[in-house]
């Protein structure tokens, strides 16, 4: 696989701490499509809070009803390009900040 191009080269800081809280020994994060739009916070100040992250399901989203056409689809791309992969999931992840508020992210498609 090539490597990623600038703007899309993560930061250190947001490849080892973007899945924090989805478990003890979570996964790097390795490319987000939406980086430009929607950068990931550096926490700042004396004590900066790092949030956290839980995994949620994909429920009555316009991805379930393509989703038996859609799968097959990015197996076949991984598959074109040597991509190894183990599974490839839907997610939402809800995130967690210092002040109790949570925040429902987009659907994703999780490619382990």
């Amino acid at each position: 696989m090539p490597p990623p191009v600038a703007p899309y080269i993560l930061s250190e800081w947001e490849r080892t701490t973007y899945y924090n809280g989805i478990s003890s020994d979570h996964p790097e994060l390795l490319y987000r499509s939406d980086l430009l739009e929607n950068p990931f916070p550096v926490p700042k100040g004396r004590h900066p809070h790092l949030p956290t992250k839980t995994a949620h399901g994909v429920f009555d989203t316009p991805l379930n009803a393509v989703w038996d056409t859609v799968a097959p689809q990015i197996c076949e791309f991984l598959k074109a390009r040597k991509i190894r992969y183990s599974a490839i999931n839907t997610a939402r992840f809800v995130t967690h900040d210092e002040d109790g508020k949570n925040t429902l992210g987009p659907v994703v498609i999780w490619i382990d």
